[in-house]
């Protein structure tokens, strides 16, 4: 018998009931029915065996029994209380690995801007999200109704300010215009004007002029 079993305000004799294997034992559910087909045999055979004679158990005062439902009853419900702690527990950890697996792991702080289009891409939009790494400035790109570039053609980021403009990638946009990566080696406060222009190829590498998008980052 374990500490958890052990009661003492319980009888000895109670307490030599509950440590038997058969008061925690599960009831067959055919019992009622193998209960039944003995009386009836016995019935049949109309009178019983000497050492099939019923005896019944002595009876156990109802406080007694009361205080062997009430401890049953607690260690169920200490069970309980367990098994929810370590489900608990488990969510808790689950949480904290999918916050962690969120958070950027270098810190780093984001700006989203606003897209607009011209004239030339009529009905496409976007947003800019602006975020400073340790290599450069990473400039993600989510478009919507931007049209693929046609074959001998290319869409280029710029970055311009006081000083010019500076280019920032290319892409074409042919398998769909989300998440399009452009990179930056200059401030944005100094360069604060994102645009999108349309190229064609050996044209060289200045700017066609031709804005598709264009929005303020800086």
């Amino acid at each position: 018998m374990n500490e958890e079993t052990r009661d003492p305000e319980l009888p000895e004799r109670i307490a030599a009931v509950l440590r038997g294997p058969d008061v925690w034992s599960e009831v067959p559910d055919d019992l009622d029915a193998r209960v039944l087909t003995a009386l009836r045999r016995e019935r049949a055979s109309g009178i019983a065996a000497p050492d099939k004679v019923f005896t019944p158990a002595p009876a156990v005062p109802r406080d007694e029994l009361a205080r062997a439902r009430k401890h049953r009853a607690a260690r169920r419900s200490r069970r309980g209380l367990l098994i929810v702690s370590a489900a608990a527990t488990v969510a808790a950890a689950a949480a904290a690995v999918a916050v962690l697996s969120i958070l950027p792991d270098d810190g780093a702080s984001s700006n989203v801007v606003t897209l607009t289009a011209t004239a030339l891409a009529p009905g496409a939009s976007g947003h800019a999200t602006v975020t400073d790494r340790p290599s450069g400035v990473e400039i993600e790109l989510d478009l919507e109704g931007l049209a693929p570039s046609r074959r001998g053609s290319y869409y280029q980021g710029w970055l311009k300010g006081p000083n010019g403009a500076v280019t920032i990638g290319t892409f074409h946009a042919r398998d769909g215009a989300k998440d399009v990566v452009l990179w930056s080696g200059v401030d944005v406060a100094d360069y604060p004007t994102l645009t999108v222009t349309v190229q064609r190829e050996g044209a060289g590498p200045e700017s066609s002029r031709k804005v598709v998008l264009e929005g303020r980052v800086g």
